[in-house]
């Protein structure tokens, strides 16, 4: 059943036209290139438009999100259009999101007694602390890219790391179990961490391989 309900929903999608609420004819265009299966041109034809405060453009998005037209399927994103568009009283929007939160799929809005504060993160949250397993190094680099940044030290030198992999290796905690062929290799508390992009202070982000060509790196990694 609910499978018929999706390929109806989708159906009224592709061949309605736009609200006399739409005051762009881009709208239009867009619907008819939809009609042609014409995705990319639907997509070009209706992002513009739904930025500039079109509410049927912002369903026809939203929709395309939803169903996967054009576009990856990312229900966050559809939701996002759908609720501009709902917001402005467009009742198709109104619908679709009826429809989606009865599913289940659209989530529940927040309540606010039960918020707590998120204290603004600090750079020594981003210190990265060797003894720790190389998986949630991993995790850590990439929850504080792009900031402020994972920060550590190579010998005597502060870096930021923006991209690390982890990967099996034994060793003491910070020491550089290999930085030659384009590779800097650090042992953590279990496994071990690919450094892949760094950044010295007051330069660039580079490759690990760039990083080498300018550095005589030492035997260890001063921990924390």
């Amino acid at each position: 059943m609910r499978s018929v309900i999706c390929c109806t929903r989708l159906l009224l999608f592709v061949v309605g036209t736009a609200s006399c609420g739409s005051s762009f004819a881009g709208v239009n265009e867009g619907v008819a290139a939809l009609q042609k299966a014409d995705y990319a041109t639907a997509l070009k034809e209706f992002k513009p438009l739904a930025e500039r405060g079109d509410s049927e453009a912002q369903y026809r998005l939203g929709r395309m999100y939803e169903f996967g037209r054009g576009v990856l399927t990312n229900m966050p994103q559809a939701m996002i259009w759908l609720r501009k568009s709902a917001a402005q009283q467009n009742a198709s929007a109104q619908t679709e999101l009826g429809v989606i939160y009865a599913s289940g799929f659209g989530g529940v809005p927040q309540d606010d007694a039960q918020a707590t504060y998120a204290a603004k993160v600090s750079k020594a949250e981003a210190r990265i602390d060797w003894t720790r397993d190389a998986p949630q190094l991993e995790r850590q680099v990439r929850a504080f890219n792009p900031a402020p940044g994972a920060e550590a030290s190579l010998g005597d030198e502060a870096v930021k790391v923006w991209e690390a992999e982890a990967i099996a290796g034994t060793g003491a905690p910070g020491t550089v179990l290999r930085a030659e062929a384009g590779d800097i290799v650090v042992a953590c508390g279990s496994g071990a961490l690919r450094l892949v992009s760094l950044q010295r202070a007051g330069g660039r982000k580079m490759a690990a391989a760039d990083f080498l060509r300018g550095s005589r790196l030492g035997i260890a990694i001063t921990r924390n």
